[in-house]
């Protein structure tokens, strides 16, 4: 039960925090980079670009494709997932809430 202690938890969950800001960081950035058209990485571009032909969200579509990798990791070395695997799936969810925040709130040119 050495994981239980206060030590232990306390040092969970400011990794936890500090992957979730991270997480938060990269989804503004991919945004900025979406609605300014400066072009984005493969794997997004991929996202985006099914989630215009679906009636899917991206952040849908995204952890999509992030469950079939983790399916494949998980047979490759599943030693490689961890907490912060699960919580950057999410890095999608994040892109369609800072699109609509930024539309709302900020004019692109």
């Amino acid at each position: 039960m050495k994981y239980l202690d206060a030590h232990h938890i306390m040092r969970f969950l400011v990794q936890v925090l500090i992957t979730a800001v991270g997480t938060a960081i990269i989804a503004v950035g991919m945004t900025l980079m979406r609605k300014e058209n400066l072009g984005m990485d493969a794997f997004t571009a991929l996202s985006v670009g099914l989630s215009h032909h679906l009636p899917i969200g991206l952040g849908n579509i995204q952890l999509g494709d992030y469950l079939i990798l983790l399916v494949i990791v998980l047979f490759m070395d599943y030693h490689q997932i961890g907490f912060g695997t699960l919580i950057n799936m999410m890095v999608g969810y994040g892109v369609q809430y800072f699109t609509l925040w930024f539309g709302a709130y900020l004019v692109f040119g």
